[in-house]
């Protein structure tokens, strides 16, 4: 879910698709430049910009939570599932087994790999050139 929608210069404050209709009716005052929402998982713009413009959306992330003994962390690549296994055993070394050089070996293993997803995750959000995203309503 978003936490900031900025078109151009201007924020977009959050609403729904039925504070949308009465906007555009002028039953309900719209304070803002604009509002988004979203509506059967399509994020929507209102109104539409009479222009094109850049859009800026921030947002947290947050994976699905890790219920079942067979559950697996599908928010990122099988590949860096390791991580998770450095991270633990380094917390493991240090407090369990009291042994620094082991915590410490499984720290760097886990910081290296750790690094490397946050390059991927950028490398898969921004990509080297700016992206277009459809957004309903909007045309490019």
């Amino acid at each position: 879910m978003p936490l900031t929608v900025r078109v151009g210069e201007y924020k977009y404050e959050g609403s729904s698709a039925m504070e949308a209709a009465r906007f555009a009716t002028n039953d309900l005052i719209l304070d803002a430049k604009g509002a988004w929402y979203t509506d059967n998982g399509q994020f929507t713009l209102w109104p539409k910009p009479s222009e094109i413009q850049p859009v800026t959306v921030e947002y947290v992330f947050v994976p699905p939570a890790l219920v079942l003994n067979t559950d697996e962390p599908t928010a990122f690549p099988a590949e860096f599932h390791p991580a998770l296994i450095f991270y633990v055993s380094s917390v493991y070394y240090a407090t369990v087994e009291d042994s620094a050089e082991l915590s410490q070996l499984n720290e760097e293993r886990y910081r290296v790999r750790a690094a490397e997803l946050d390059k991927h995750r950028i490398s898969q959000e921004t990509g080297d050139q700016p992206f277009l995203a459809g957004i309903r309503g909007m045309t490019a």
